[in-house]
């Protein structure tokens, strides 16, 4: 008799038999900010084995940026399961608020930021990184924001500083010769974000904002162009004590067309120049807002982002 063979982690398959040689999606990748969750409806017992890991991450909402960090799967190969799921009607998706939507529910920013704390459904992940935990059912959608800037300006740390759930983030230690190319201006740092960070923050029970933390070396610069995709906005950090590593970052923002507001990160030291002299050492539009901010502290991070989506209602209004 032939004994029962153990399932494999996943790590040990190739991702073109799980996904049946599929490169991609049939259709349109769904945004990383997207909400799924299980239907309820039961699965076939002959359902392949990453499938059902699949189901059982997302018995309660979660964005497809979490269900992709909970459970190591390439973001396209996930993309390609998902979408049998939700054809097959195992698995239901919440996609992100259109644009005038979005827009709308951000004035609830200045009075709804959660303190400290759990503001998500209180159920763990099953499989999940850090103890984390679902998006409140009562949620609606999703919005995404963008957190920008050169290497070594905070973004790790003010995303962490403000999410309701441990962060999920990409740093990796430093090579001794990427240490050479990317430490020059911040020798003291030894570990860089090689992918995304994100944080989650719900807002009145019924928008939840994720923010993306992009990598700050220029190689990465055409990373953007898929995590810039539907973002509402964007939060550029920068460091006084070097402008000009901020300048490929502004640049790159521009010819996104992706709307922004600058954040100065206080830096021990660092010089604090007026706003009108840090938009004309950046080259910015006037009305581009221009904040000091302390990326370790919560409420000071939280007030770079109720700049920002004031100046994103003001641009609402303006159109």
């Amino acid at each position: 008799m032939t004994e029962p063979q153990e399932e494999l982690p996943a790590s040990a398959v190739r991702p073109y038999v799980i996904t049946g040689g599929r490169a991609g999606a049939a259709r349109e990748p769904l945004p990383w900010e997207a909400l799924v969750v299980a239907s309820g409806i039961p699965a076939p017992p002959t359902l392949q084995p990453e499938y059902r890991r699949i189901l059982d991450c997302c018995r309660g909402l979660l964005s497809v940026a979490e269900v992709a960090a909970h459970l190591g799967q390439p973001p396209t190969v996930l993309q390609v399961l998902l979408h049998d799921l939700l054809e097959w009607g195992l698995l239901d998706a919440r996609t992100p608020l259109r644009p005038d939507e979005r827009a709308g529910r951000l004035d609830v920013l200045p009075g709804a930021v959660p303190g400290p704390g759990p503001a998500a459904d209180s159920r763990p992940v099953d499989g999940g990184r850090g103890g984390a935990t679902y998006v409140r059912p009562s949620v609606a959608g999703s919005a995404k924001i963008l957190v920008v800037g050169p290497l070594g300006v905070g973004k790790t740390t003010l995303i962490g500083s403000v999410s309701e759930i441990e962060p999920l983030s990409t740093d990796a230690v430093m090579s001794e010769l990427g240490a050479g190319v990317d430490t020059a201006g911040t020798p003291t740092k030894t570990t860089t974000t090689v992918a995304l960070d994100f944080g989650r923050l719900t807002l009145d029970g019924e928008l939840v904002l994720y923010l993306f933390g992009t990598p700050g070396q220029p190689r990465f610069l055409p990373v953007w162009q898929e995590l810039a995709r539907g973002a509402l906005g964007a939060l550029a950090l920068v460091d006084t004590r070097d402008l000009e590593a901020s300048f490929a970052t502004i640049g790159q923002l521009e010819d996104l067309d992706v709307p922004f507001s600058i954040a100065v990160n206080d830096f021990p030291g660092s010089p604090r120049p007026e706003a009108e002299e840090l938009r004309t050492a950046l080259d910015i539009l006037p009305h581009t807002p221009v904040v000091n901010c302390d990326a370790r502290d919560r409420s000071s991070s939280v007030r770079a982002l109720i700049a920002l989506v004031s100046h994103l209602l003001a641009i609402r209004e303006s159109s």
